[in-house]
């Protein structure tokens, strides 16, 4: 989860904000260890159960990013062709596929979301988890051109009736749903292509609070990890937009 990657603007966190762009180039294993604290309750391993309920023959992620979302997806599937920009990213996620032994279903490749290297047609199911909504950051006069671009991508490689899968932040640090406003026109334009919406809670928690401020600190910015000190959770609300093909 990269240049178009993990959502660019998860909370209301002041004006010192990391750089996710060089977070996602150089400091992937710390990235790893974030992320791996979120979904404390398995919300999103359901979510992604009840949504493919029998294992289908290829599924394609887009901004696979360190494999997170992509170890939930490869027991689901023959084969996951599973992609991001960022190549160091995907070294992280080799090394954990490899290690929970999923590795022989998971074809992980650099790829940019405009420009998939996968064939016409291949996917069952298409996901891309947190990412796709950092072109809202990173070209705000271009970014509904960046998504559609990806939309299309995502049409591209799908079967008919494949179902197409974004994972987007609705706020951390907040217990119910409330996305960083400039990422509110990007939802309204997913639900304007098809996508319908659910809200899934995947809280973070940490094995203690230094744990909490280091990691919390590195990607979201100090005023989130000021606002959580000395506890080991950070709520977390989350949306699934779902289409149907």
């Amino acid at each position: 989860m990269n240049a178009i990657g993990r959502c660019a603007d998860r909370a209301t966190r002041g004006d010192e904000m990391p750089d996710h762009a060089s977070i996602y180039d150089h400091d992937a294993a710390q990235y790893d260890r974030l992320v791996s604290r979120e979904d404390v309750d398995g919300a999103l391993a359901r979510t992604i159960a009840d949504l493919i309920p029998q294992c289908v023959e290829t599924v394609v992620e887009l901004g696979a990013g360190t494999g997170r979302v992509t170890r939930l997806l490869a027991p689901r599937a023959a084969r996951v062709l599973a992609f991001d920009a960022a190549a160091p990213m995907l070294a992280v996620a080799r090394a954990r596929l490899d290690a929970a032994g999923l590795g022989a279903r998971v074809s992980l490749a650099v790829g940019e979301h405009h420009a998939l290297p996968a064939p016409d047609g291949v996917a069952d199911a298409v996901f891309a988890g947190w990412a796709i909504a950092h072109a809202v950051g990173w070209y705000p006069e271009g970014w509904r051109g960046r998504v559609d671009a990806a939309l299309a991508e995502i049409a591209r490689v799908s079967r008919p009736g494949a179902r197409a899968v974004i994972i987007e932040t609705l706020g951390t640090g907040t217990e119910t749903p409330s996305p960083p406003a400039k990422l509110v026109p990007f939802y309204a334009h997913l639900e304007a292509r098809g996508f319908a919406r659910r809200v899934i809670r995947t809280d973070y928690r940490f094995a203690d609070a230094a744990e909490l401020a280091e990691l919390i600190g590195f990607f979201f910015g100090p005023e989130l990890a000021t606002r959580y000190a000395g506890g080991r959770d950070v709520p977390e609300c989350t949306g699934v937009w779902v289409r149907e093909g």
